[in-house]
């Protein structure tokens, strides 16, 4: 019987920017998908605390991982609030 790995959820981005596992990335090219990612950039090492609303199914917890893995708080608690 094969053994079952669990999925990965989270991976650090290392400091050259490697991208995370795909599941956190996000797609698209569109100026609202650039846009959505500089607000990443320029939030993540701020060490404020942010929240993420928006409609059901567009995207906020890709975000909220996305500015988890690349702040200084990488490997520190990361609580979610639904």
């Amino acid at each position: 019987m094969p053994s079952h790995q669990p999925a990965l959820s989270h991976r650090a981005v290392k400091p050259n920017g490697d991208d995370p596992l795909i599941e956190n990335e996000i797609v698209g090219i569109s100026q609202n998908i650039r846009s959505v990612r500089k607000v990443i950039d320029q939030v993540a090492d701020t060490g404020m605390n942010v929240i993420v609303n928006g409609e059901t199914g567009v995207g906020k917890e890709i975000v909220i991982n996305n500015l988890y893995l690349k702040s200084n708080r990488v490997g520190k608690p990361f609580i979610k609030v639904n």
